[in-house]
């Protein structure tokens, strides 16, 4: 009987330890080869994505030693970067692995990305491959998503088909105008709330959602809608997004910077002052402001209510709407795309995020992005959930809203 009861115990230790230990840490290295910056930055973006979307490892520490690291690492422009400058460049950004790859341009439609992932204590490569893609800029796009995937272990699951609400009712809304000159604006009236890791989130939340702390804001407006592919079409010219059916499909694939321009020219064409919404409003907004019943998701409890993610996306972006908006009538805060903010990431314990009409708009690399995606899971799309993402990077499941003061 003892022996079986020191077993038990001996068991459980071992579970406790097994479950308890830390992700390991991955630098992802600037993507190299002869194609344009745009379609490297993409790769590199899909794989740090794919780290981050697979939940069993997590990316390195933004901060000094990384953005040092960046700096001081000089690779080659040829693509055939030597291994021991990967594993540098791995140990003086301070990850436990890092993950690199090039791309060569083939022809018109081909290329051929090749990748591979370290151990940075040892040198020793883990993973190493290579791929032709023969559709060119979108099979690139995919391959670098099934890339990831084989690389860290990706549960993103497919649905074929999508679900409007669990109830199967479709909400009565606003009815969205593609072809109006500016978005729709709903106003939010100023108070005070509790902002991050509240009671109504559970057992679900991160680190840096702690600790939650008072904030007051001014009253605001923010548009009803995530800024869609007809609105940034007409003012910015073009259509970047990977799921381009224009229309009221929200915008994708562009960086924080890509977004501050479209609110200075769409400020320029309006007179108006069109900006991001700082993360303070964006989470106030979310939690439906001074009408604000208490909600886990923004509107419900019950995500399929008011949010696309992966259990009823069908793989892709919605069309802006067609869920229930949350207590102020907007719409989408929660998943379908994340959304851009105004500010640098930063710790809340920082005194930044204890005052009046807090900002965080000082010069930084690395840019707040909230809300979830049709991609990722219920826990993302939470009203608390918050990360980060450099401010050039580009994802397919990243758009944003605006504000006006």
């Amino acid at each position: 009987m003892n022996k079986i009861i020191i077993l038990s115990l001996f068991v459980l230790i071992a579970s406790v330890n097994v479950f308890s230990q830390e992700k390991r840490t991955i630098a992802v290295a600037p993507t190299q080869g002869n194609s344009d910056g745009d379609m490297l930055l993409m790769i590199s973006s899909a794989l740090e994505e794919g780290v981050y979307r697979s939940g069993n490892y997590k990316l390195v520490a933004r901060g000094a030693a990384y953005d040092q690291a960046l700096k001081e690492f000089e690779f080659q422009n040829s693509g055939a970067v030597d291994d021991s400058k990967l594993v540098e460049f791995g140990r003086a950004s301070g990850a436990e692995l890092v993950c690199f790859a090039s791309i060569s341009k083939i022809s018109d439609k081909i290329y051929r990305i090749s990748y591979k992932l370290i151990e940075v204590k040892t040198s020793e490569i883990l993973n190493i491959n290579s791929e032709t893609i023969k559709n060119g800029l979108e099979g690139v796009i995919d391959a670098a998503d099934a890339i990831a995937n084989k690389l860290f272990g990706s549960t993103l699951q497919s649905k074929n088909n999508r679900t409007i609400n669990s109830n199967n009712t479709t909400p009565t809304h606003t009815q969205f105008n593609p072809n109006s000159n500016e978005p729709d604006m709903v106003y939010v009236e100023g108070g005070t709330f509790l902002m991050g890791c509240t009671g109504e989130q559970g057992a679900d939340c991160y680190e840096n959602e702690m600790p939650a702390h008072s904030v007051t804001l001014s009253s605001f407006s923010i548009s009803r809608y995530e800024i869609t592919q007809t609105q940034w079409q007409k003012i910015m010219g073009t259509n970047p997004s990977s799921n381009a059916r224009g229309g009221n499909y929200p915008v994708t694939n562009v960086s924080w910077e890509d977004a501050q321009e479209f609110c200075k020219r769409l400020s320029a064409a309006t007179g108006k002052q069109y900006r991001l919404p700082t993360e303070a409003e964006w989470e106030y907004a979310a939690r439906g402001g001074n009408r604000s019943r208490g909600y886990k998701y923004s509107g419900s409890n019950n995500l399929n209510d008011v949010g696309w993610y992966e259990n009823n996306s069908g793989k892709n972006t919605a069309p802006v709407g067609e869920k229930h908006p949350n207590e102020l009538g907007i719409y989408d805060m929660s998943g379908n795309v994340y959304e851009w903010c105004l500010d640098k990431y930063d710790d809340y314990s920082t005194s930044m995020h204890t005052e009046i009409n807090p900002k965080n708009d000082k010069k930084g690399y690395y840019r707040v992005f909230r809300g979830g995606s049709w991609r990722y899971d219920a826990e993302k799309c939470r009203v608390a959930y918050r990360y980060y993402y450099r401010s050039n990077g580009k994802f397919k499941t990243l758009g944003f809203r605006v504000v006006l003061p």
